[in-house]
């Protein structure tokens, strides 16, 4: 099974063989945007979107998979 990192401006930016891997990165970027005091918010489809760009998981069905 596959799992991506998306993003709204270049679309695939990493594929992970595990979830928690992905689940990772995401959490990273989200830390990394915050500590540049860049605010970060979780949308209702389990998109996270600061000022410039949205950024996601899917599975590989390309369905949105919300961080746990």
């Amino acid at each position: 099974m596959a799992f991506k990192l998306m993003d709204s401006k270049v679309g695939e930016r990493a594929r992970f063989d595990r979830l928690d891997e992905a689940q990772q990165s995401l959490s990273e970027w989200i830390d990394k945007q915050r500590s540049a005091n860049e605010p970060v918010v979780e949308q209702p489809t389990g998109q996270w979107s600061d000022s410039r760009i949205t950024i996601w998981i899917t599975d590989e069905h390309d369905q949105v998979l919300k961080l746990a």
